[in-house]
């Protein structure tokens, strides 16, 4: 384990300090110097190793250092620091021309320094003692992140960006007049780790929920102390890399809450503002978002136009049939805002429903009487009728059913003048049944006219209304005795009838 403590410069050091502020380079002629090239800067994990052979204590010096020019000459002067002394290990030796050399080092923790200007370092060893000095560049200091969600070109048109990417943009704002666009950079949530950044990377994941996100230039690869160069009348070796820079928080935004669709269940429609998207979704594959605007002009049976309400036809959408069974609505992003959440509605296809006649169980068809009929809807059980129709009173002057439903949904009857669902007339509901048992109503048709019925539509349970299904024709059944002038026999000639 290495073992840290604060000493005083030696002889040599304290030399080359006052040969530095007097400006002669080295502070002895027979002092021997650490070789550069076994000391490396680890930028990422900001530390300093030092591994050779004939030290077994490393020493680090945080000088200052200053330039001051005059005219055409600089004046560079240079102040040595107490040095913080490390314990360098040795390891396992290897054989060279037979004999064993051991290398010794240290690793050195530089995470206190300033990475905000140059940092200037000063290292020895306890056997070469010439201090050399190390110079880190200063990172970045002054970043500026950016949320956009918009481009805008030269004329000032404003595009919004291409399925509401989120972008971020980091600049270096050193010169405040001339930002710089800074792409050696990496983020990070709160506590996450570090990724790669890329101006053209979609944050808009993080507007689900909204979060800070954590922007910095990213550290330099570690390097190895190479060429030299002069400061003043010193030398130095100069590193090309440096430290991560301090970090820049920028927000996402949370994103809105979904808008609403209104639905009518009964109508098969689907009402959404102008500035709403929706997508159709099947239980396998999300659909496409679009506009309402961009589907009509599209298929003008889709929908229409009502004020500034588009309002939808989920029958031509296959909403209604269980082609797609979800629907999702969202507001689009603007330049300002993020794409807000969904809204889902999740539909179910609406029933089917099948009339039968009570005493043989046969589909009612064109043409049959309504008497007692059944009405059987796909979604219960098929056993039991949601609905019962019963002629009470089937004289030619008047017909009446009465019509019972037992379900837990309410039921619309209509009667029409054909057998065409498309020419009913005014419906009358009947609600579900209750606490006390069923509800019902009773319904007076004329001569002739046909009994349509179906399972109104539910905003609540979200289910579609079913189709029309024909309950029969009001047919008067009328008893008649027998005519005592049709007695069976012939007609004689005179008039008489005779009998057999």
């Amino acid at each position: 384990m290495n073992i840290v403590k604060k000493v005083a410069l030696g002889a040599a050091a304290v030399a080359f300090t006052a040969a530095l502020s007097v400006g002669v380079n080295g502070a002895s002629a027979d002092a021997s110097s650490i070789d550069p090239s076994n000391v490396s800067v680890d930028f990422e994990s900001q530390t300093l190793t030092y591994s050779g052979s004939g030290n077994t204590k490393f020493y680090v010096g945080v000088p200052s250092v200053s330039v001051k020019t005059s005219g055409s000459s600089s004046t560079v002067t240079v102040k040595s620091k107490t040095a913080t002394e490390y314990d360098c290990e040795r390891d396992g030796g290897n054989i060279v021309d037979g004999s064993i050399v051991y290398k010794y080092g240290t690793t050195v923790d530089l995470s206190s320094l300033a990475v905000t200007k140059d940092i200037y370092l000063q290292v020895y060893g306890n056997n070469d003692t010439d201090p050399i000095l190390i110079k880190i560049p200063a990172a970045i200091s002054k970043l500026k992140g950016t949320v956009s969600l918009a481009t805008t070109d030269a004329d000032g048109n404003v595009t919004v960006n291409e399925n509401g990417a989120v972008n971020v943009v980091i600049n270096n704002t050193t010169d405040t007049k001339n930002p710089v666009a800074v792409t050696n950079v990496e983020y990070s949530t709160a506590s996450g780790n570090w990724t790669d950044y890329s101006a053209e990377d979609d944050f808009s994941s993080y507007a689900k929920l909204g979060t800070t996100l954590r922007f910095r230039v990213k550290a330099s690869e570690a390097e190895t102390l190479g060429e030299s160069e002069a400061l003043g009348d010193y030398t130095v070796y100069p590193l090309a890399g440096s430290f991560a820079s301090n970090e820049v928080k920028v927000k996402i935004s949370k994103a809105a809450n979904g808008p609403k669709a209104t639905i009518d269940y009964s109508a098969h429609t689907i009402k959404v503002a102008s500035t709403v998207e929706y997508r159709i979704n099947s239980s396998a594959e999300l659909g496409e978002f679009t506009t309402a605007e961009a589907a009509i002009a599209a298929d003008k049976t889709v929908g229409e136009l009502s004020g500034k309400t588009y309002v939808l036809k989920a029958d031509v959408l296959g909403l209604t049939d269980g082609t797609y069974a979800e629907l999702d609505v969202r507001t689009p992003a603007s330049a300002k805002k993020v794409t807000s959440n969904i809204t889902e509605y999740s539909l179910a296809a609406k029933a089917d429903l099948a009339a039968k006649a009570a005493d043989d169980g046969e589909a009612v068809e064109d043409g049959d009487t309504v008497l007692n009929v059944g009405v059987y809807s796909s979604t219960d059980d098929g056993a039991t009728p949601d609905v019962t129709c019963t002629a009470v009173d089937i004289s030619k002057a008047k017909y009446k059913v009465v019509i019972s439903n037992s379900s837990a949904y309410a039921y619309e009857v209509a009667l029409a003048d054909k057998a065409d669902a498309s020419a009913i007339g005014k419906a009358t509901k009947i609600s579900a049944a209750g606490k006390n048992g069923a509800s019902s109503k009773t319904l007076t048709a004329t001569e002739g006219q046909y009994i349509f019925i179906r399972r109104s539509g539910d905003s609540k349970a979200m289910l579609w209304s079913t189709d029309y299904v024909l309950m029969g024709q009001a047919k008067a059944i009328v008893e008649t005795s027998p005519d005592s002038s049709t007695d069976e026999g012939d007609a004689s000639a005179d008039g008489e009838t005779t009998g057999e």
